[in-house]
């Protein structure tokens, strides 16, 4: 194989994060409880207690031993119980890396693969936290593993396809919001471009969902409008602007509705502790370089 053209495949690392999902864990939870997407592959590894996990506007209750594969820019939100255990990761998009096609859920039995499997994720946050020469690499080297294992695993019986015309509406329904959310869209307009009656969206959604419609891209647009409070010096007005509300007071309003809290309040109550809390929740935040990896010493 030419080494150059393997060179070329290299991802960049700043794409790799893992953070881990505990029942205990309350700050932040919204992070995981709201409805959301990461812009590239994903997956999630329950490793203990169970969980509602919400996919495709599907509530689905997850076990241990069971792992997730999320294609990029699939919404999900989980509710974990008081003893679950798992953790999320987001991976490089690379050909080095392929992702099974589609959402799977897969159980995975083996208790040599369960250790395999978590053994690999303990070492790549490690390296992640020491750093150092060569930990980059190894954390390539390791994902690789975890990719091709996922890849054993993934079988048609893991597929979460959605069959009834239901599950079919929802899961049109969640790829819409993920599309349009931060334009001003209301549920009518998405409706029209389902061909769709609000109120059809609204009783379809529900029982494949368990919640309203119009409460699931409520919740969509909030969580996108929390991690901007957090994430990013934008003002309120700014982030009013980019999530398509139609004015500041608009944003303020919907936002303590949601939380219970303005903005502001919201705002200084999380950020001075954003590092801190990362720190203390074992989230990984890798360092942000565009470097690619060097296969060569």
């Amino acid at each position: 194989m030419d080494i150059e053209y393997l060179k070329s495949q290299v991802p960049a690392m700043n794409a790799l994060s893992l953070m881990p999902i505990s029942g205990l864990t309350r700050r932040q939870v919204w992070r995981h409880t709201l409805p959301h997407s990461v812009p590239g592959p994903s997956f999630l590894w329950f490793v203990r207690g169970n969980a509602r996990l919400i996919i495709e506007g599907r509530a689905i209750g997850i076990g241990p031993n069971v792992c997730v594969t999320l294609p990029a820019q699939t919404a999900f939100a989980i509710e974990p119980g008081a003893q679950t255990q798992a953790t999320f990761v987001q991976i490089p998009t690379s050909s080095l890396l392929p992702m099974p096609e589609g959402v799977h859920l897969i159980r995975v039995n083996d208790i040599g693969t369960q250790g395999e499997l978590s053994g690999l994720l303990d070492r790549i946050a490690k390296g992640q936290t020491s750093g150092g020469p060569g930990s980059e690499r190894a954390a390539l080297a390791r994902l690789m593993l975890v990719s091709s294992m996922l890849e054993r695993l993934t079988g048609p019986d893991t597929a979460q396809t959605a069959q009834s015309a239901s599950q079919k509406l929802s899961a049109r329904f969640t790829r819409e919001v993920e599309q349009c959310y931060a334009t001003g869209a209301t549920l009518n307009d998405i409706g029209d471009m389902l061909d769709v009656t609000p109120t059809h969206l609204t009783r379809t959604f529900k029982s494949t969902c368990g919640m309203t419609a119009a409460r699931y891209l409520g919740d969509r647009l909030m969580h996108a409008a929390r991690s901007e409070l957090i994430d990013t010096p934008n003002s309120a007005a700014e982030i009013a602007r980019d999530l398509g509300f139609s004015s500041p007071a608009y944003f303020s309003r919907a936002f303590l509705h949601h939380a219970e809290e303005t903005p502001g309040k919201f705002r200084n109550r999380n950020r001075p502790n954003t590092h801190q809390s990362d720190a203390a929740s074992g989230k990984i935040r890798p360092a942000q370089s565009d470097q690619r990896v060097s296969l060569m010493t």
